[in-house]
């Protein structure tokens, strides 16, 4: 959710104990207004697939970067929060874009976090490429730009190739449990979060006769583990089933499958993959 300006009053009341420089560095009320306008009409033009139009909001020493980027054409698009500097001439616009990830051919709905650097030139704001060594926001924290690479937009310029990395982050350890045939046991597979944020895990099971299934935690903060476990009880009337248990990752919305399956007392031991 993007949160709106504040009455000045509570803003005042809000801020009590912060330095003395913060009330002051507030835009005058027409500059900001000024650059949400550019801001939004930049963001819309992607909207409706207009980039010709976004590149006249485009600074001259960046249009090359802009015009070799990868466009993104966005379901909607609102501007949030404005962060001056300079005396406010430059800024930093974050702006929230509907949009997806595609990932092993699945369109997945995300809430884009956008960073975009601005300056004020020729009485008007423009768009300009931010400098080196500066970070990308994104729904799952911060990501690094590459101060090397092509396109040094705030954009991600492969969105479906930055959703791969990091679908990538949230992990197990191994993805299929072997058990001997007629001998209990019980195997663990752990799941690892290395994300910058928070994971919510689901174990999507129906439950199958001799197995007990269970996942010790269901949301998994930055760098945490989480642990399936799989009891096997043997009996005479019900073999190991063969099955595929699947762990449901939120937001990411990705689908971690684990395989249970069998072998005989006799049969070598196979390494879990």
């Amino acid at each position: 959710m993007i949160v709106r300006a504040l009455p000045f009053f509570l803003l005042a009341t809000l801020t009590i104990g912060q330095e003395r420089n913060d009330l002051f560095d507030k835009a005058p009320p027409a500059v900001e207004s000024a650059l949400h306008a550019r801001v939004d009409e930049f963001y819309q033009d992607h909207v409706q697939g207009k980039f010709r139009a976004a590149d006249s909001l485009v600074a001259d020493d960046s249009k090359d970067t802009f015009f070799a980027m990868e466009k993104t054409k966005y379901k909607k698009c609102e501007v949030g929060k404005l962060t001056f500097s300079e005396n406010f001439t430059k800024a930093i616009a974050v702006t929230s874009c509907q949009s997806s990830w595609s990932f092993n051919g699945v369109r997945i709905p995300a809430m884009l976090a956008l960073s975009s650097y601005w300056k004020f030139e020729k009485d008007n704001w423009y768009w300009y490429a931010p400098p080196p060594e500066t970070d990308v926001n994104t729904p799952f924290g911060k990501f690094h730009v590459d101060p090397d690479a092509d396109s040094k937009s705030p954009l991600p310029s492969n969105p479906a190739s930055l959703a791969g990395g990091i679908l990538g982050q949230v992990k197990a350890d191994s993805t299929a449990l072997t058990f001997t045939v007629g001998q209990a046991a019980q195997q663990q597979v752990h799941i690892e979060n290395h994300m910058p944020g928070a994971v919510r895990l689901t174990l999507q099971t129906r439950g199958f006769p001799g197995l007990k299934i269970s996942l010790d935690k269901t949301s998994l903060a930055a760098n945490e583990t989480a642990t399936f476990t799989v009891a096997y009880e043997p009996s005479s009337s019900t073999p190991v089933p063969d099955v595929t248990v699947n762990i449901a990752v939120s937001p990411t919305q990705q689908l971690i499958p684990i395989h249970i399956g069998a072998k005989s007392a006799s049969a070598p031991v196979a390494a879990a993959h």
